[in-house]
């Protein structure tokens, strides 16, 4: 076998760091992968459930090479300073401005139920008839549609309560509908269509030529990422790690709703698994490993497949239309 492959080499511009002492190398690395899982909170609420997986790894792997307390320790505590660091401004402006402590808004419940409401049939998401679509007035309208149905005034926080209890309700009552609706929601999380919030590339691209240009989408992405992730082999700890964040990530996707900007942090991880797997393939190739050339080029074929299945709202560009309309008038 030629020289292996891994997703640790993206790892060299961090040599000079690696000739620090312990303290300094941990310190900037472990504290700077809270900040930014911290920041990733702000940016994605539903990220939060990363928060846990991340410092799970880094002790199980800190406990298989150096088993000592002060390590595991230090490890720990960093992480939690630099989540501190990241999270403190908008823990400290969400108590002044709410008297409580959170580290994101309470519109859990709001989400959850417009990702799983049983009168919209795609699997993205759609406003409901009692509640605008604008974030500014949302959470206030399906706050006082919660207090309008439990005949009492309810908080935001009772109001999210509310509506993740509706769809608790709905999954338990009516289960192979929402069996279906999730299954839809995995469906088009491998799909190529990027559903977006306003604009998408494709759409804007009839009025500003420069987007007609052919750029890389997350259909191919998708299929070479995951090819490189399924065959990067078990013994790749690295790879294994990104991996379990990619899933909890995309769980939270098929439990709420998946849009272009919230598949950008798998990206983040795919494009990496898609340059080491295709290294892997191509050496492969010329070694003459069938075993690796056909598993990959199985697993593309797979998700390539998936990609292009044509599911309900898919190129459903009736919201690009209606915005275009609204800022022309």
């Amino acid at each position: 076998m030629g020289r292996p492959y891994s997703i640790s080499t993206l790892s060299k511009p961090f040599k000079k760091i690696g000739r620090c002492p312990y303290f300094f190398r941990t310190g900037i690395l472990i504290g700077s992968l809270g900040i930014a899982a911290g920041l990733l909170i702000n940016v994605r609420p539903n990220a939060v459930v990363i928060l846990p997986v991340i410092p799970l790894f880094l002790l199980w792997y800190a406990y298989r090479n150096s088993p000592s307390l002060k390590k595991l320790s230090l490890i720990l505590i960093l992480y939690i300073a630099g989540i501190s660091v990241a999270l403190s401004p908008f823990v400290i402006r969400n108590y002044l401005v709410a008297g409580k402590v959170g580290l994101t808004t309470t519109q859990t419940g709001f989400n959850l139920y417009l990702g799983n409401n049983p009168g919209n049939p795609d699997p993205y998401y759609r406003p409901d008839p009692f509640a605008s679509s604008s974030p500014f007035e949302q959470g206030i309208q399906f706050t006082i549609e919660a207090s309008r149905r439990a005949g009492k005034s309810l908080s935001s926080e009772e109001a999210s309560r509310y509506w993740t209890g509706e769809v608790l309700h709905m999954a338990m009552s009516e289960p192979a509908a929402f069996a279906m609706k999730v299954w839809q929601k995995t469906l088009v999380l491998f799909n190529r269509f990027e559903a977006c919030d306003h604009y998408d590339i494709d759409f804007i691209g009839n009025f500003v030529r420069f987007f007609k240009f052919p750029f890389i989408g997350i259909w191919l992405i998708l299929p070479l990422g995951l090819a490189g992730m399924l065959t990067a082999g078990t013994k790749n700890r690295t790879a294994f790690a990104l991996s379990a964040i990619l899933g909890v990530y995309a769980l939270t996707l098929i439990i709420f709703f998946t849009n272009a900007r919230y598949r950008l942090p798998m990206v983040v991880i795919l494009i990496p698994f898609a340059v080491s797997g295709l290294e892997r393939f191509i050496a492969s190739c010329r070694e003459k490993n069938p075993r690796h050339v056909y598993a990959y080029l199985a697993v593309v074929t797979v998700f390539a497949i998936i990609a292009f299945l044509p599911v309900r709202g898919t190129d459903d560009r009736t919201a690009y239309y209606n915005t275009h309309a609204i800022i022309l008038d």
